[in-house]
């Protein structure tokens, strides 16, 4: 459960990082919130509710973040950035060792293929929520209250974070079968 919320996580902060733009941000005022309910985390019950939004789901990053023990960071410039609370990257000077280190077992051709299909099942996610809210974008053209040049930048950008996403799935795919052939 807890990747599935990770996954979603992941792929709500692809596409706040793809449609970081004030102009973006309009697309969805004044469509209709169709229904709003109660997120859990391992049974216990969210400061914020998911909200509906043209048959999608739409989770409050920071809550949810907060709720899996993530640290949550925004930049105007780069998104939100998710980051398990208390991971820090320290550099170091390697020093010489005079033991040696033992090798990290090499993982088995079914280990690195359950990987990709898992890696496949998240990009498949994300590209749901691409396309989803291409769809909101591409039926916002049609209202004539909205500025019709930002909706087609933002319609251009999710045809191309698609067309990276379809991509990298079939890259895992062709991977598979290469193991698989071995």
């Amino acid at each position: 459960m807890k990747k599935i919320i990770l996954g979603i996580l992941i792929g709500v902060s692809i596409t706040a990082a793809g449609s970081a733009y004030a102009d973006d941000i309009k697309n969805v005022i004044g469509l209709k919130v169709e229904g709003s309910f109660p997120v859990k985390v391992n049974g216990v019950k969210t400061t914020n509710d998911a909200v509906i939004i043209d048959g999608s789901s739409y989770l409050p990053v920071r809550a949810m973040g907060e709720a899996l023990n993530m640290d949550v960071k925004f930049d105007a410039d780069l998104g939100i950035e998710l980051k398990e609370k208390g991971v820090t990257k320290v550099e170091t000077t390697p020093q010489p060792q005079a033991t040696s280190i033992p090798a990290v077992p090499e993982k088995t051709t079914q280990q690195k293929i359950d990987e990709l299909r898992s890696k496949i099942i998240d990009d498949k996610n994300t590209l749901e929520t691409h396309n989803n809210l291409m769809k909101i974008n591409e039926d916002s053209l049609k209202n004539s209250n909205v500025p019709k040049e930002s909706v087609q930048k933002a319609i251009d950008g999710y045809k191309k974070i698609i067309t990276e996403i379809e991509a990298r799935i079939s890259s895992y795919e062709a991977e598979i079968t290469a193991l698989q052939n071995k």
